[in-house]
């Protein structure tokens, strides 16, 4: 539910409050294009935890779970499936009666990683300028 709220919080970011602004006259503005850049890199760790945990918990649940891999094991197993874009491993793991359910936290994953980048794209070039000692 978490990485659904963070992907319906940027849509509404990215697209709506400054429709909103300008229907009641108002400047659009932010207050801090730092901070929403550090909230942002926060929310893509955030997604990625919440990924792995919920992969981690249907292995658990179907006793999967194997006795002999450690859990680093299974982190960066799962951090390569979101890196590669692909939810072929996870079909291996996971059988097939919750394949469904995996597949659809895979694209709830990929969706609010996607948002992120987006709003990061939006929110970078907004940061301050840093003066630089040596001119060229």
């Amino acid at each position: 539910m978490r990485v659904f709220e963070i992907i319906i919080y940027q849509l509404n970011v990215l697209f709506f409050d400054r429709i909103r602004a300008q229907k009641k006259n108002q400047d659009y503005s932010i207050k801090s294009a730092t901070k929403m850049v550090m909230l942002l890199l926060h929310n893509f760790a955030e997604i990625m935890f919440w990924y792995l945990s919920m992969m981690i918990c249907i292995l658990k649940l179907e006793g999967d779970f194997s006795q002999q891999s450690t859990v680093w094991d299974y982190i960066r197993s799962n951090i390569l499936n979101v890196a590669t874009f692909n939810s072929n491993e996870i079909e291996k793991i996971v059988n097939k009666t919750n394949s469904n359910i995996a597949n659809l936290i895979f694209f709830e994953n990929i969706t609010g990683l996607f948002m992120t980048l987006l709003c990061l794209a939006r929110f970078v070039n907004l940061l301050p300028t840093v003066k630089s000692k040596d001119e060229m």
